[in-house]
């Protein structure tokens, strides 16, 4: 079963339409002039966690906000979740929840609206009993859409404040 076995250069591994702007703006140099040494590390450079900026993601994510025209707890959380996560992966931070959970629910709990929802799930994450809540995203998400019970589930007051929203409140 001997074959012959082809060895590629790197530079092969990767879309040739997009290959000049590569060279261009990752490597300020010709195509000719890269060398396979550096197409090995830039393709390994791929691998390297980059230093996660947490004022520059919290920035960034000021912009979400809880859609209040949804008027099911469920629904409101689940929209608000694939916002959280799009905006993740725009920012190419996808990892912020498991690496940073309590960032991430606070980012969260600041994109809740009305504001008396808001102010109520602030104050039922610093009572004891719900610090586990603080630091995962999955556990939080579940209370604030009634499938898991806490002291007081946000539903619960989601249903309270199922009311049309006015303008001040949903912004």
């Amino acid at each position: 079963m001997g074959g012959t076995m082809f060895l590629m250069p790197l530079a092969a591994c990767i879309d040739q339409k997009i290959v000049p702007r590569v060279c261009a703006h990752d490597f300020g140099k010709s195509f000719e002039e890269i060398t396979e040494n550096d197409w090995r590390d830039y393709f390994l450079s791929a691998r390297e966690v980059q230093e996660l900026d947490l004022d520059s993601v919290a920035k960034a994510m000021a912009s979400l906000k809880m859609d209040t025209k949804i008027r099911d707890a469920e629904s409101r959380v689940g929209r608000l979740l694939a916002d959280f996560y799009d905006k993740l992966e725009q920012l190419d931070v996808a990892h912020l929840p498991e690496q940073e959970p309590k960032q991430s629910v606070k980012i969260l709990t600041a994109a809740i609206r009305p504001s008396q929802l808001k102010a109520t799930v602030e104050r039922q994450l610093t009572r004891e009993a719900n610090k586990a809540y603080k630091s995962d995203v999955k556990l939080f998400c579940r209370c604030c859409d009634g499938s898991k019970a806490g002291a007081e589930s946000a539903a619960a007051i989601w249903r309270k404040t199922a009311a049309p929203i006015t303008t001040e409140e949903s912004g």
